[in-house]
């Protein structure tokens, strides 16, 4: 097979909140090997789309929290988290997600990946393209729906919404997407 493989995960979760199709809808798939600021050059992208075309979207990211899953077929009714640190990272995630605190958490993004991820997966990327495309800080409202695991996995549905009434903006130590200098030189800064 040629070309990038069809990201089950998307697929499947358009087919359960657009049956029928009738809503424009795009899949943008993630580059496993991309770092932050191609991340967030990408999310930068979709927004300033959507700002001058002056649409309005919603955006669905399909990502497990946790990331280790077991190696053998276990029987659903036996699934749990794969272990207690995990469900520990799992839970401290989805707080930062009921706070409305994205940008904080897009800034753990590092740290989380070196308590919970397997090291194929590069950092927890799926907050760096949602706070670069819905905007980076913490002016949302959240509200975890449900959480359980996936076959050792975390799996959690949330919701965020714009909000005035939110823990409001921390500290930031990253570049902002308007003038992101980048990682590893993926943007040229000159000779600074």
């Amino acid at each position: 097979m040629i070309g990038f493989p069809i990201d089950t995960g998307s697929v499947v979760a358009l087919s359960l909140l657009n049956p029928d199709n009738k809503i424009p809808a795009c899949i943008v798939s993630s580059n496993m090997y991309s770092n932050r600021s191609e991340t967030m050059v990408l999310g930068k992208a979709a927004r300033d789309a959507l700002s001058k075309q002056g649409k309005k979207a919603v955006v669905v990211v399909v990502a497990s929290l946790s990331n280790r899953m077991f190696t053998e077929h276990i029987d659903p009714k036996d699934d749990k988290i794969h272990s207690s640190k995990d469900d520990e990272w799992n839970k401290k995630i989805l707080e930062f997600f009921h706070d409305g605190r994205l940008e904080d958490l897009s800034q753990l993004s590092r740290d989380i990946h070196g308590q919970i991820r397997i090291q194929k997966v590069a950092a927890y990327k799926p907050v760096w393209w949602m706070a670069a495309t819905m905007g980076q800080h913490n002016n949302y409202k959240g509200e975890v729906q449900s959480y359980e695991p996936l076959h050792g996995s975390g799996g959690a549905v949330i919701q965020l919404t714009p909000s005035d009434e939110s823990v409001g903006d921390k500290e930031f130590d990253e570049d902002d997407v308007e003038y992101y200098h980048g990682d590893r030189n993926v943007l040229d800064r000159g000779n600074l």
